[in-house]
C-alpha cells in the first residue's frame, strides 16, 4: 500500500520541578504531565520515515493534518 503512513507518538515528561519554560501540560500515560512528545511517521512496514519533537500539548489528530512533503501529495496518514 504505497502512500500509506501511521503516526504515533510517544510521551516525554520533564521533572514536576523543572524551569524548562518550553515544557507544556498534556496527557501522558496514566494522565497529565509536563514535558514533550516524540512523533513518529512510520509506513506499514514499520520503517521510520519521519520524526519531530513537540510540546506535550499537541495531539496526535492535529499533527496529522499539517501538511508535511515527506508523505507526498497522496499519502494517507492514520494516526
Amino acid at each position: 500500500m504505497l502512500g500509506c503512513w501511521v503516526l504515533d507518538a510517544k510521551p516525554l515528561p520533564v521533572s514536576p520541578y523543572s524551569k524548562d519554560k518550553q515544557a507544556k501540560w498534556g496527557y501522558a500515560f496514566e494522565g497529565k504531565a509536563r514535558g514533550y512528545k516524540l512523533f513518529a511517521a512510520m509506513d506499514l512496514n514499520g520503517n521510520l520515515a519521519d520524526w519531530h519533537i513537540d510540546s506535550m500539548n499537541h495531539a496526535e489528530s492535529v499533527v496529522a493534518q499539517e501538511p508535511d512533503p515527506t508523505y507526498g501529495p497522496a499519502g494517507l496518514l492514520a494516526g
